[in-house]
């Protein structure tokens, strides 16, 4: 009862902070869960809280009679009164979320007529109709979540931030063409969905330095969270996407996507590798470009409970009753017939080391083993971690070195994998971490050594060979130490993201000094007095004139600042949908030659 009241309060405040300026009074309680869920009512034609087959076939009729001005679309105004603000209530009706697929907020001509097979998606259990919890609104945040009684009001007010922003205009304390100081070249962004589908933008941007969206590459697929998209040189647009619907991919944890494409200027898609099996495997987060045009791109590998106590793994499976390790997969392109071959595959499986079943071959000490990894490390079994061992988030290639880094999160470390095997190679010692860092208990170490809380965007730095990380201190206690009951509570309570530039114990033929110390040679907010909160996403980017551009992913907040911490752009996105990471583009970039 608690937890569901904790959920109701914090969609309450939610409701009222979303509520317009210019409004006298919000709704009541009463009138906001009337009023959003008008469609979902006029669907249950009698009233018995189910959709039934004849109702869901139904769909597309009785929507079309709730069409008052003609137009063949339903505006806000005839699906809930048009008074309030529907990203945050009215998109809570999953019902509602599922028909507006574009979230868009209208319910166009083309979704009435789809509605009956979209409203089929909620259909948990395939019987032919809606009932319980295929129809609930999604739940609020429990108290479980967070591991200590949390404080309802200060999350509320944190969730309500994720949205409060302008979608028609840049706005901030320093928007675009206000600093001179500010790198001269295009932002580029590529937008997804928000887990709850309350936003929707799959498309990428440029804008220019006077905050003006000079070009937009759409997508016609969906963009679950943690898509990734690049410009390449050659002027192809490289992302992710999929093409399974998002309930179909919740079977996954957050991220998986299944789908690379290479997208001209004009939109056209030119080549696409399709690597999604239900309840298998599925590409998700992010890739990486060789430099003879191959990609190396991240795989969740779905293992059933039987599949991962072979291992050696000892712990609870996700919701669906999946384990989930990671996979990484080169891809050769055949731009002139389509698809692709998988010509190398790196698999964490291989290189796994266990200390709780001598009977299974990979058995052996933690701490003396380290260049392996323990899936019984005690990672966090809440929220969408469950079942999930390791969730890497970025990767990145090395071509002085032949080498990838591999962000996981869960583990709070960067891996630093040799490419320079076959995948034979690849299966034995070649494969094992050729370095890791950021968190040295996931090998029996010290918890007060733990520097990387929830990181993404580890990449290396070309120019100089550092590694940069976005440190989003997710699990980063109020006291700035490792805790894991803190998932994403630690921002709330006066804990901090920072980006740390990092030189790497490496030396010039790519060999890694495990004895020497990584030094920090440039961080921003490391003391969290700059005031930067990032729970999940995000990333860090250095500029060619020394300057570092961020965004956090949360309320789309960009931020650029030179290379001694004083800011040169601080604005929000007009765009909705959550940017994973952004980048800076100069004017004279190959990939830009002769397009703008």
């Amino acid at each position: 009862m608690k937890t569901r009241l904790a959920a109701a309060s914090i969609a309450l405040a939610l409701a009222v902070t979303s509520f317009p300026a210019d409004a006298q009074q919000p709704p009541s309680r009463q009138e906001i869960a009337k009023r959003s869920s008008t469609v979902q009512r006029a669907l249950d034609t009698n009233g018995d809280r189910v959709l039934s087959a004849d109702e869901i076939a139904a769909a597309p009729a009785v929507l079309a009679t709730l069409d008052k001005d003609g137009n063949g679309a339903l505006t806000p105004d005839e699906t809930h009164g048009g008074r309030f603000r529907i990203w945050d209530i009215v998109r809570g009706n999953w019902v509602f979320n599922v028909i507006d697929d574009d979230a868009d907020i209208t319910i166009s001509a083309a979704e009435i007529a789809a509605a009956h097979q979209r409203l089929a998606h909620l259909d948990d259990n395939r019987d032919g109709q809606l009932t319980g919890k295929e129809l609930a609104r999604p739940p609020g945040p429990p108290p479980a979540f967070f591991g200590r009684p949390p404080d309802h009001r200060k999350i509320a007010r944190f969730i309500a931030s994720f949205r409060m922003r302008d979608y028609n205009e840049v706005k901030g304390p320093v928007v675009p063409g206000a600093d001179d100081r500010a790198y001269d070249g295009y932002l580029f962004f590529h937008g997804s969905y928000d887990n709850g589908r309350r936003q929707a933008q799959p498309n990428a941007y440029l804008m220019d330095t006077a905050g003006k969206f000079v070009h937009v590459w759409t997508n016609e697929r969906y963009a679950p969270e943690g898509v990734s998209a690049y410009l390449l040189e050659n002027g192809l647009l490289a992302r992710t996407t999929a093409k399974l619907h998002w309930r179909a991919l919740r079977d996954f944890p957050v991220g998986a996507n299944g789908v690379l494409e290479l997208v001209d200027w004009d939109s056209k898609v030119l080549w696409e590798f399709e690597y999604c099996e239900l309840r298998k495997y599925c590409l998700h987060h992010d890739f990486t470009v060789l430099p003879n045009g191959n990609i190396v791109a991240i795989v969740y590998d779905a293992n059933t409970v039987a599949e991962a106590t072979a291992f050696g793994w000892k712990g609870k499976p996700s919701r669906s009753g999946l384990v989930f390790t990671e996979r990484l997969i080169e891809i050769a392109p055949d731009l002139n017939s389509g698809g692709g071959k998988i010509v190398w595959e790196w698999d964490s499986r291989d290189h796994l080391v266990q200390d709780v079943d001598a009977t299974k071959p990979n058995y052996g000490s933690v701490s003396e083993k380290k260049r392996r990894i323990d899936p019984n490390y005690d990672r966090i079994d809440r929220l969408f971690v469950n079942g999930q061992l390791f969730h890497a988030n970025s990767i990145d290639y090395n071509a002085a070195h032949k080498q990838l880094v591999v962000s996981s999160a869960t583990f709070g470390e960067i891996w630093v994998i040799d490419h320079d095997t076959t995948t034979e190679e690849a299966k034995g010692p070649a494969g094992d971490l050729l370095y890791r860092w950021g968190s040295p208990r996931t090998y029996g170490g010290p918890d007060d050594e733990t520097v990387l809380f929830w990181q993404h965007d580890a990449y290396w730095i070309p120019e100089t060979g550092e590694l940069q990380i976005f440190n989003n201190g997710g699990l980063r206690g109020p006291d700035g130490k490792y805790n894991p009951g803190e998932l994403f509570m630690g921002v709330l309570d006066g804990s901090y993201s920072d980006v740390l530039r990092l030189k790497m114990p490496v030396d010039a033929s790519g060999n890694w000094d495990w004895s020497k110390d990584v030094e920090v040679t440039w961080s921003y907010n490391s003391d969290g007095s700059k005031g930067m909160k990032a729970p999940f996403m995000s990333g860090a980017r250095k500029l060619p004139n020394g300057n570092v551009l961020m965004v956090q992913a949360q309320n789309n907040r960009v931020l650029e600042v030179t290379d001694g911490g004083e800011t040169v752009l601080d604005f929000k996105m007009p765009k909705p949908g959550r940017i994973f990471r952004l980048y800076k583009y100069s004017k004279d970039y190959p990939g830009l030659a002769g397009k703008l």
